[in-house]
Order: structure tokens, then C-alpha cells, then sequence
């Protein structure tokens, strides 16, 4: 409860469009917590693309909404504040197509320059979509998201996150993604995926954090410059 009401208090400093804001945790003796969030009428990506043939989404799409996604998450991450758990669940849409990031509960504090560790969250997450980085416990870092934003994007293109059978934790520490291309192949799926659009992605989920690319912002930087 403790840990609850911490990263509560940490998240409710986060105010943007694109953010699922937090209201509070409310805790009467005797009785069960709760926390109150905003109300988002729509669906998660994980949803939307379920609906679609192959139950994948195209370039144009996930291009709209990772627009959104960079800039919820360099505003999060210039306020020290990294989220440690993206994937497609956690990417609301609302009716009038906005994204909003929810699920802020298990953010972490991101380390500063001393490399010292503000929060007890370790190992938190889900394995498909986690850095080696945070699967070993380090401090977080904005890498973490940004690998995980590529795992994401990733499972959205072709119908699976970059490891999704056997050893899970161990092939995201050692083994290197396969080719989106191949995996589609792989899949028996189709999906046109702009070449620009694989590098991206491709870089995002480099087991080494300073092969990614270096923040939120150079992602939809390089979007733009490329459309």
C-alpha cells in the first residue's frame, strides 16, 4: 500500500493530454484501497487491432498514435519519471482517436547522474515487452521504455511481441530479435511496413540501451523527417 500510494504521488504530478491522470488513492480504515482514474470511453490498441484481418495494425495507424505515445513519454521521462510497463493494453484510444498512456502503477523514478535508486519497483513489468535491463533489475532508465515501445510496436506489425515462446526472459537478455521481414514470413502474415519504420522499430529493441535510439523525441523527430 506503501508503494502504492508513492507512485501514486509521483504520477499525479504528470499532466498531459496524452497521459492517463491519476486522482488518488483512497483508503477509509476497515475498508479494501482504491485509486481513482480518469474515465477513457473507447478501446486499447490490443483491442483495435484484434478487430483488424490477421488481427494486425498498419504503418499509417500505429505512426498516429506513436506520434502521441513519444510525446507523453519524453514529457514523463523530462520529469524523471520512466513507465516501466508499455505494451498494447496500456495504449488507450479514445473515440476521437487520442492516445492516452495509462497504467503509471508500476513508473519508477529514473536514476539520476549519481546512478542512485529512488523506488523498491524491481523486476516489475511484463516479460514480453521488458528490457534485458529491467529483467536484470537495474536502475530505470528511459532505454527501459523505449525498448519496450519497440517490443510494442513490434507485436503490433506482425501478431507477436519480438519472444513469446519458451525461455522468454532468457532470449530477451541473449537472443536477438528476428528480423520484422522474417518474422512475417515466419508468421505466414502480411504487412507493409515502411523500411523507415523497420529501422525504427529494429533499433528500439537493441539489447545494448545505447544502440537505441537516445530519447522520445529523436523517435518522432525522425518520423517526421522521413514523412
Amino acid at each position: 500500500l506503501r508503494d502504492l500510494e508513492r507512485e501514486t504521488i509521483k504520477t499525479q504530478e504528470l499532466n498531459h493530454p496524452n497521459i492517463v491522470q491519476v486522482g488518488g488513492v483512497w483508503h477509509l480504515e476497515g475498508e479494501p484501497a482504491f485509486l481513482t482514474l480518469e474515465y477513457i470511453e473507447g478501446a486499447d490498441l490490443d483491442m483495435l487491432r484484434s478487430e483488424t484481418p490477421g488481427k494486425l495494425l498498419p504503418w499509417a495507424s500505429i505512426k498516429h498514435y506513436l506520434l502521441q505515445i513519444c510525446d507523453a513519454l519524453e514529457y514523463a521521462h523530462s520529469k524523471k519519471i520512466a513507465h516501466r510497463d508499455i505494451k498494447p493494453s496500456n495504449l488507450l484510444v479514445t473515440r476521437a482517436g487520442q492516445v492516452k498512456l495509462a497504467d503509471f502503477g508500476l513508473a519508477a523514478s529514473i536514476a539520476n547522474t549519481a546512478g542512485t535508486l529512488t523506488t523498491d519497483v524491481i523486476g516489475a513489468g511484463t516479460p514480453f515487452y521488458m528490457s534485458p535491463q529491467q529483467i536484470l533489475g537495474k536502475s530505470p532508465q528511459a532505454a527501459d521504455d523505449i525498448y519496450s515501445l519497440g517490443a510494442t510496436l513490434y507485436d503490433l506489425l506482425t501478431g507477436k511481441p519480438p519472444f513469446y515462446q519458451g525461455e522468454i526472459l532468457h532470449q530477451a537478455e541473449h537472443v536477438n530479435a528476428t528480423p520484422i521481414n522474417d518474422r512475417l514470413r515466419e508468421l505466414n502474415v502480411t504487412n507493409i511496413i515502411p523500411d523507415y519504420a523497420v529501422m525504427i522499430v529494429m533499433s528500439c529493441v537493441q539489447k545494448d540501451p545505447d544502440k537505441r535510439p537516445a530519447s522520445m523525441a529523436v523517435i518522432r523527430k525522425y518520423i517526421e523527417y522521413m514523412e
